[in-house]
């Protein structure tokens, strides 16, 4: 299930939002959309994960152990996706099927498995490319690691100077 990235008071509140939509805008641009396109891709991605994050756990929840620890059988979570072969998924990346899987958000996955749909593909894409792009990004190009470090200071209000050799080599 692709968690919103940022907290659930970001599309909540609308607490760091528009640092938020910068970053995102930001990774779309480094992923070779023009300027026009890489705001209104971060607007549609933002309002993607906003429909997710209103059912998500608040971020205080996501430390309690009784929240996060729920324990679905296979066959539940499988017909929350009648479209996908989870089976298939699970095979050919080598892993033996569980009858119980552990899930740490229950409305999170029962929220998306409503978004899992054709009529949301491109939304969906979108998510992917992001969620790409913030998990390799940093090892494509130092951009990518620029604008971390740029929302990381926006949003914790550090105005610091991060050397990027620094990271690379600790």
């Amino acid at each position: 299930v692709p968690t919103p990235l940022a907290p659930k008071e970001t599309y909540t509140d609308g607490k760091h939002k528009d640092e938020y939509l910068k970053y995102i805008s930001t990774l779309f641009s480094l992923l070779g959309d023009d300027e026009v396109s890489a705001q209104e891709n971060a607007q549609a991605f933002f309002e993607f994960e906003k429909a997710l994050a209103k059912n998500m756990l608040d971020t205080h929840q996501t430390n309690n152990i009784q929240a996060v620890y729920n324990v679905l059988s296979y066959n539940k979570i499988s017909s929350l996706f009648p479209d996908f072969d989870m089976g298939k998924l699970i095979n050919s990346c080598g892993f033996e099927s569980e009858e119980k899987i552990v899930v740490s958000d229950t409305r999170l996955l029962e929220s998306f498995s409503h978004m899992y749909s054709q009529s949301n593909l491109e939304a969906l894409k979108l998510a992917m490319k992001i969620r790409m792009a913030v998990e390799i990004g940093e090892t494509l190009n130092e951009d990518f690691l620029r604008a971390s470090i740029e929302f990381d200071n926006a949003i914790t209000g550090i105005d610091s100077e991060y050397i990027i050799e620094d990271y690379i080599l600790s």
